[in-house]
């Protein structure tokens, strides 16, 4: 089944530039009947996921490893594509584990989605049962095959390089 009886949101320290995500998560969190949850050390947070319904990814950077954490703890994410690398990393893992719908491109929709989902209890169960499984067997976890596309990559790099530059 899911994690907790209310939705559990793990604070981030918030700057002048975060407002936005403040405001977003605290729509979220009042709107699901949430609870903040105090920092705690690194080897005691995986266990927290235990209780977390869904992560919300930060913007306009997003959570990175937090998220592939999340992820692999059978914790949806819901995020805001945004426009840099830095941004995109939550919605390229989400479209490898096939769940394009959790990934948004604006602030109302991050808002609807996430206050969906936490209100679709069947969902979230179902997400809790399969998303481990889903993500082990996605590219995600495909180490043999990005093992070969990096190598030829590198391999394609160099050829450039010594073949210089174009006459």
């Amino acid at each position: 089944g899911g994690g907790g009886s209310g939705m559990a949101v793990a604070p981030s320290l918030l700057g002048d530039g975060y407002a936005l995500l403040g405001a977003a998560c605290m729509v979220i969190y009042l709107s699901v009947g949430g609870r903040l949850r105090a920092w705690m050390p690194l080897e005691d947070s995986a266990k927290t996921y235990l209780d977390i319904d869904i992560a919300l990814d930060p913007f306009p950077f997003c959570g990175g490893m937090t998220s592939f954490d999340a992820l692999w703890m059978a914790v949806p994410v819901v995020t805001m594509a945004g426009t840099l690398v830095a941004g995109r990393q939550t919605a390229s893992m989400l479209a490898n584990l096939d769940l394009p719908d959790l990934i948004t491109d604006n602030v109302d929709a991050y808002v609807d989605r996430a206050v969906a989902l936490a209100r679709d209890t069947a969902r979230l169960d179902h997400l809790r049962d399969t998303l481990r499984t889903r993500f082990a067997a996605s590219p995600l976890c495909d180490h043999e095959k990005f093992t070969r596309a990096l190598e030829a990559a590198y391999l394609s790099l160099w050829q450039s390089w010594a073949e210089g530059p174009a006459q």
